[in-house]
């Protein structure tokens, strides 16, 4: 189940702390700094959603909006528990609602290549008929000092919506 993350921000803060500079969430952050979470009191710029399983924040699912291109942009999901059926379904209902509810014309996101999640996004990407647009190399530090390449994926709405209705 997915809420607002407003909803749950103490929730969320709690956890960010918690796993601030665990070595685990080293591809999430994907910078050496940290800020105390906030979440976004408006859904104008951004959406970001918690997930729930249980009653109980296992993770955070969140996009940046733009308004006049009707794109979204900065998709980034972050599973507190690991593996989770309840996340996975809550990531699948997010990315439907954006280009079945919202209509948004395309998804833009990214991965650091290393992170244990790349090959499940390009599983995602090629099921719905997206693309690998490009590898930014060196464009990224980790807490561990690591620098990673970046790779670009895109969803279009078209496509999606063809995909699922085969």
């Amino acid at each position: 189940m997915i809420e607002l993350a407003i909803k749950h921000e103490a929730a969320i803060q709690e956890l960010f702390l918690k796993h601030a500079f665990d070595e685990k969430f080293k591809f999430y952050w994907s910078y050496s700094w940290r800020v105390k979470y906030t979440a976004p009191d408006t859904t104008w710029e951004r959406m970001e959603y918690a997930v729930l399983e249980d009653s109980k924040v296992v993770g955070l699912l969140g996009y940046s909006i733009e308004r006049d291109t009707l794109n979204v942009t900065s998709f980034s999901a972050i599973n507190f528990t690991g593996s989770s059926i309840a996340f996975s379904k809550a990531m699948m209902k997010v990315i439907d609602d954006l280009f079945m509810v919202f209509k948004f014309n395309k998804l833009r996101f990214n991965v650091q290549v290393g992170n244990p999640i790349e090959q499940s996004y390009d599983r995602i990407v090629e099921r719905f008929g997206g693309n690998i647009c490009g590898l930014w190399k060196a464009d990224t530090r980790l807490i561990d000092g690591t620098v990673t390449d970046c790779k670009w994926y895109e969803i279009m709405r078209e496509d999606y919506i063809e995909r699922v209705n085969e």
